[in-house]
């Protein structure tokens, strides 16, 4: 008797937040949207205002009530495996710590495959909620956490480098995505990326840097102030500093009354959060990018931030914190940037001030980054890895192959 053929149908993969908002830059615009356009039917399940359900670029967006505080969230988490459980999805990939230990649930009760997504330094952030005297146990809880889920999960995707060492225990199962820049999705501006931007190159007079994202204290706000009252002592008092973004700890009024009484508030400008591809526009418009991290936040060492290949893909020179490990690597190969202690504020303005003295050195810095980032650090090679991972997980379940579409069709989608 001839054996009949078994029926094949699309994997649903269904990522499972509960801090990281609808449309967050990685977990949808990136990760999401990647696996949809690769054919997989994906879905975001995530905090909202409201509960509710529609789709974008391809993905289900389905909200629930967001909880309030971190017991909130840790109360939440039965609705929340209920909630997940209906879904009804393949495989679950889960965004934080206690969205992770719902896919491990939904992995030992229902064979569900689960993957972790380990966007930060999770031991580092534990002890900032933490009195002293029990930071360093709660440390220790947290890395052995990591460990114990590591063994109960079929993948543990790293956003970075230097989170590799908590999740040891699960060494193979470990893939490395970074936090690269999309090219396909700037298809109408490549043409001009394959070329130093006609920004690059002006003189002292007419310097833009550009800072993107969170500014607030711990990003380096207040040595920003200072780098740039030193260089007005030092004459410099022509250049600008382009500021997009929100403050996200209250500070913002003192940062700009700060700015009055030190005179440099004419030289920032301020542009609240806006779309990235306006604010890529803006960024190719400036000749150096600035990453600020303190060092007083262990999350901070251990960062790798968005902006730093957004600079790096427009031919933008980056000054960065020669104390982050994850952004020396990056950096230091691809010779595209300019480390120092980004807590001391003589140091930075003399890295803005040499800048602006050779401007054909920076426009040279940045042609190295804008090189490594079509060579290597873009989303299209990372999304390829993370698509790959997927369709070797889900062999063998008689599941569909997604590989008919291509992944710029779920990346150029606006």
């Amino acid at each position: 008797m001839k054996k009949q053929k078994k029926e094949e149908r699309t994997a649903t993969i269904c990522f499972l937040s509960t801090e990281h908002p609808p449309y967050d830059k990685r977990v949808f615009a990136k990760e999401a949207v990647s696996l949809a356009g690769a054919g997989f039917r994906t879905i975001h399940l995530c905090p909202g205002e409201e509960s509710e359900r529609k789709t974008v670029r391809g993905v289900e967006i389905v909200t629930y009530p967001r909880p309030r505080g971190k017991l909130g969230r840790l109360f939440s988490l039965p609705r929340l495996y209920r909630i997940a459980r209906q879904v009804g999805a393949d495989a679950y990939h889960c965004n934080e710590p206690d969205s992770w230990l719902v896919g491990v649930w939904l992995r030992l009760i229902h064979g569900k495959i689960v993957i972790f997504d380990c966007h930060e330094h999770y031991p580092g952030q534990v002890v900032r909620w933490l009195p002293p005297p029990l930071r360093r146990l709660g440390s220790f809880l947290c890395r052995y956490y990591l460990q114990v889920l590591g063994l109960f999960s079929d993948l543990v995707v790293l956003a970075k480098y230097s989170v590799a060492a908590d999740f040891s225990w699960s060494r193979r199962r470990q893939l490395l995505v970074l936090n690269t820049t999309p090219i396909a999705a700037l298809e109408g501006r490549k043409a001009g990326l394959t070329s130093t931007p006609p920004s690059v190159g002006g003189d002292k007079d007419s310097f833009r840097f550009i800072h993107l994202g969170v500014i607030r204290r711990e990003r380096g706000s207040e040595q920003l102030l200072a780098a740039l009252e030193q260089l007005a002592g030092w004459g410099y008092r022509s250049h600008k500093v382009i500021i997009v973004g929100t403050f996200r700890d209250g500070s913002e009024q003192d940062f700009f009354r700060q700015a009055e009484i030190k005179g440099v508030r004419d030289r920032i400008e301020f542009h609240p959060w806006m779309p990235f591809e306006e604010a890529f526009d803006l960024v190719r418009s400036c000749q150096a990018g600035l990453v600020l991290f303190q060092k007083d936040v262990l999350n901070n060492v251990y960062g790798m931030p968005h902006k730093m290949f957004d600079y790096m893909l427009a031919g933008l020179p980056v000054i960065a914190p020669d104390f982050a490990p994850d952004i020396v690597r990056v950096l230091g190969e691809s010779g595209a940037g300019i480390l120092i202690d980004t807590s001391d504020p003589k140091l930075l303005a003399q890295a803005m001030r040499d800048l602006m003295d050779d401007p054909l050195r920076a426009a040279e810095i940045g042609k190295r980054g804008q090189k490594a980032v079509f060579e290597r650090y873009h989303w299209e090679h990372d999304a390829s890895n993370l698509i790959a991972a997927y369709r070797r997980l889900l062999a063998g379940r008689g599941f569909f192959s997604p590989s008919s579409l291509s992944l710029g069709d779920g990346l150029a989608q606006k």
